[in-house]
């Protein structure tokens, strides 16, 4: 009987064999230049309730530390403010685009200007422009298309609305 059950689990594993288990996803890279705490959390928070466990965030308060990473790595996706400490948004989208990064890149803009100004001045960037006050399914489907596969979307926590509420994103 024992060798039986020796024989059915070898061929089980051979049967198996090459076949991983459920296949793990990608983390993608994301690196957010937010001087607001409460927003640069608010980010952090809107990401890992959009897609749990999918995401590796590096996070950053000030322009110059985020070139001086960008500078020895490319993220898969890169989102931004326009006006923060060091090197401002607007001086860290002309150093991209001259540099010619092909990752993606949000640019979460408060002042008004339309989407097709920041991409008229950065023609050879992938640009998105996510104007504030945004509505969080603006902000999934936006970070959708950014990154395709990252689309595991996850009801936002009842204890996160009151916050995004405060940092001004409409929740409906």
């Amino acid at each position: 009987m024992i060798e039986i059950m020796n024989r059915v689990m070898i061929r089980g594993s051979q049967h198996n064999a090459g076949k991983s288990a459920i296949e793990p996803r990608r983390k993608f890279k994301v690196f957010i230049v937010e001087d607001e705490p409460l927003a640069l959390q608010m980010y952090e928070d809107l990401l890992m309730a959009f897609s749990p466990g999918s995401f590796q965030i590096q996070k950053f308060t000030d322009g110059d530390e985020a070139w001086s990473e960008l500078t020895k790595m490319d993220p898969d996706a890169l989102i931004t403010d326009m006006v923060h400490p060091g090197l401002d948004g607007g001086e860290m989208l002309k150093l991209l685009s001259a540099e010619k990064v092909t990752y993606p890149i949000l640019v979460v803009a408060g002042d008004g200007e339309s989407s097709d100004y920041y991409k008229n001045l950065h023609p050879n960037l992938k640009l998105s422009v996510l104007a504030r006050p945004f509505k969080v399914q603006s902000f999934h489907q936006l970070l959708s298309s950014l990154l395709p596969g990252c689309d595991h979307f996850t009801p936002l926590n009842v204890t996160a609305r009151p916050l995004l509420k405060m940092a001004g994103v409409a929740l409906r």
